[in-house]
C-alpha cells in the first residue's frame, strides 16, 4: 500500500534523510508506537536491533519519541 500525505506536510518535514522512506511500501518502522500524544508527537519503544538515525527521533526522560510530521501523519492516516 502506497502511503500518501498531504503537501503541507511533506513541506514540514525538512530534515529527513531517509528520503521520505515511510511512505514506500517497503517500509518498516524503528520500532512500536506507543501513542500519539496531543496529535504532534509519537511515543516510540525503539527495537534495538532496527534502530537507525533519524533527525526527528527525541530522547527524554528515558523515552523515545518520534517528533516527524510526516511520521506522525501516517501513524494518524494509517495506524502504523
Amino acid at each position: 500500500m502506497q502511503v500518501t500525505v498531504p503537501e503541507d506536510i511533506l513541506k514540514k518535514t525538512t530534515r529527513c534523510i531517509h528520503g521520505f522512506a515511510c511512505l514506500s511500501e517497503e517500509w518498516e518502522h524503528c520500532g512500536i508506537v506507543k501513542g500519539l500524544i496531543e496529535g504532534k508527537l509519537l511515543a516510540i519503544e525503539v527495537d534495538q536491533n532496527r534502530e537507525r538515525s533519524c533527525n526527528y527521533r527525541v530522547f527524554f526522560g528515558g523515552g523515545s519519541f518520534c517528533t516527524c510530521p510526516t511520521g506522525v501523519e501516517v501513524f494518524k492516516r494509517h495506524g502504523a
